[in-house]
């Protein structure tokens, strides 16, 4: 099913978060009871329900208790109240999802949207995991392998299979999530089906939304370990209500997990995205509980194939918060460069934690305006290391060569391959950088393809910018020393805040290293550029892990009069 346009919710339909129901509120004094105890649909047109007396009941007047089944909700409706009972379970169709304008596509919702004039209990569950779109399918599907698939993306990048098949792509919107997680990719050569996306939530609550159980949009993975498909990725949960308690709840959107069998790893689904409008504070408790994590793949803790994180968007009082929390799993990029998906300026503070890894799609740029502060804290990251030009590309690419490849260039010269393959030239701004980094070049006799460049991260923040985890734009190498290719040179850290400060981060545009095989070395990309712009001096401690590392780089505190650094110290890589 392709993806519906993003469409805004009717003004009609639209409850302040501040509890003012006005479009229901008249319905809502009329209300009646309705206790459901078996299995009971409302379809996309149904506008009456029955209650226990075989009474007919207009949907908008009804208060609804789900006791000991599951009530299933597909498209936009509005009643007066909601209990979801123990054991009890509110649903959607899988892969539901209608269009109100009959064809015009101009006003379609994803599983379902559902308005109550006064409060909603919930503890039992909400939930629409594996509701979302089927494996393979999704706009951030996982890829087909013929050994293993990879994960499907959402909030953030699918995880990548270990026998090479890439996980899906992110996309969808970070205030306004409204779409299903993707499917991830079938194992063809077992022809194990990809695993389902989470579904889609939108829920609006005049009064106070209670969460003692559960809301959740996750993807599905296999718990027995028995498949290798790719696990699929969160949903979307969208809530608006003037006040959200709870003391044993979970709100989440998680990806569906890698699985292993033979041997051979499938990745793991992305987590989705959850937004959350409330006019009073959320308990630290229960915010603590509000999460859309990637899940893990084919390595715990190796970049790549652990799903992304998705995106929690907080909005308390008015005063709104970007959450991009991947709980220590190392996954890979949630994408913030589209400004569909974030919005440009955005009016809040963002905080990146726990491997939480932001960063570009590949060849563009992470430009984010914040007006808030920013915090990126102990190992999380601000990446766009190697999403810059791929190998043999850009003004600064080494040469090709029968042996090895010579390093790009960017910041400076990249380094000369030992068989005489030059490194590229320096190009780009050293005060206003926004250039990628050049690719390395291809041994063209062992056809190994020279390493991408880095990428370009833009950064201006109203507030304080605390790092404490890392913001880097290397260019790539080979760690394990297999490659005759030239290394990608560091690409663009640009940084604009009022206030630069942490404690053990650091800031870097390093390039990629060369590598040595058989006698024969290939030059290693050279540093890139960072320029940083402040009001306050840049503590001296920070100042000396802000890095722009190989044949030469340049940063530029503002603060000092046209100071210009230029740091050799890893000259010995040429």
């Amino acid at each position: 099913m392709p993806l519906p346009a993003p469409t805004a919710t009717p003004a009609a339909h639209r409850v302040l978060a501040a509890g003012l129901a006005l479009s229901l509120s008249a319905a809502a004094a009329l209300a009646t009871p309705v206790v459901i105890t078996e299995p009971t649909t409302i379809g996309p047109l149904d506008t009456e329900i029955m209650a226990p007396d075989g009474t007919i009941v207009p949907l908008a007047e009804a208060e609804i208790t789900v006791s000991g089944t599951t009530l299933t909700i597909n498209g936009r409706h509005d009643i007066a109240s909601l209990v979801v009972g123990v054991s009890s379970v509110v649903t959607h169709d899988a892969n539901f999802a209608f269009d109100y304008s009959m064809g015009a596509g101009t006003d379609v919702v994803n599983g379902f949207d559902l308005a109550v004039a006064t409060d909603v209990l919930v503890d039992g569950s909400i939930s629409v995991t594996g509701r979302g779109f089927p494996g393979d399918q999704g706009p951030g599907a996982g890829s087909l392998d013929q050994s293993a698939g990879g994960g499907g993306g959402h909030g953030g990048e699918g995880g990548n299979s270990s026998s090479g098949a890439a996980g899906g792509m992110a996309y969808g919107s970070v205030l306004e999530p409204a779409d299903f997680g993707s499917g991830g990719g079938t194992d063809i050569g077992g022809v194990e089906p990809g695993r389902e996306g989470g579904g889609a939530i939108r829920l609006i609550v005049g009064g106070t939304l209670t969460v003692n159980g559960d809301i959740s949009a996750n993807g599905i993975g296999d718990d027995d370990d028995n498949l290798e498909s790719g696990g699929g990725a969160g949903g979307s949960i969208w809530i608006t209500t003037a006040s959200l308690q709870g003391t044993t709840g979970l709100i989440r959107a998680t990806g569906g997990d890698g699985e292993v069998r033979d041997g051979v790893q499938s990745g793991a689904g992305a987590g989705g995205r959850v937004a959350i409008y409330t006019a009073t504070a959320i308990s630290p408790f229960l915010r603590s509980r509000i999460t859309a994590l990637g899940n893990d793949g084919w390595s715990s803790g190796i970049t790549g194939g652990d799903g992304a994180a998705g995106t929690v968007y907080l909005e308390e009082a008015g005063r709104g918060e970007l959450i991009i929390n991947n709980n220590g799993r190392s996954g890979r990029v949630t994408v913030l460069s589209d400004d569909h998906i974030f919005p440009r300026p955005f009016v809040g503070d963002v905080v990146v934690r726990s491997l939480g890894r932001i960063g570009p799609a590949p060849m563009t740029r992470l430009d984010l305006e914040i007006t808030g502060d920013m915090t990126v804290e102990i190992t999380a990251l601000v990446d766009a290391n190697g999403r810059g030009f791929p190998g043999d590309q850009g003004p600064g690419a080494g040469q090709l060569n029968q042996y090895a490849g010579g390093g790009g260039g960017h910041g400076g010269e990249g380094g000369n391959g030992s068989t005489g393959a030059d490194g590229g030239i320096p190009y780009g701004s050293a005060l206003q950088p926004t250039t990628f980094g050049s690719g390395g070049g291809t041994d063209i006799g062992g056809v190994e393809t020279g390493r991408h460049g880095g990428g370009a991260i833009r950064l201006s923040v109203g507030g304080t910018l605390t790092i404490d985890g890392t913001i880097s734009a290397d260019g790539f190498g080979d760690d394990d020393d297999n490659l005759e290719s030239g290394g990608g040179a560091g690409g663009s850290i640009w940084i604009d805040a009022r206030r630069l400060t942490g404690i053990s981060g650091e800031i870097r545009a390093t390039g990629g290293r060369g590598e040595v095989r058989d006698g024969v070395q290939s030059g290693a990309g050279a540093g890139g550029r960072v320029a940083i712009y402040v009001n306050e001096p840049i503590p001296s401690f920070l100042i000396d892990r802000i890095t722009a590392l190989a044949e030469s780089g340049r940063w530029r505190p503002p603060f000092l009069d046209l100071a210009l650094a230029v740091d050799n110290s890893r000259k010995d890589q040429t």
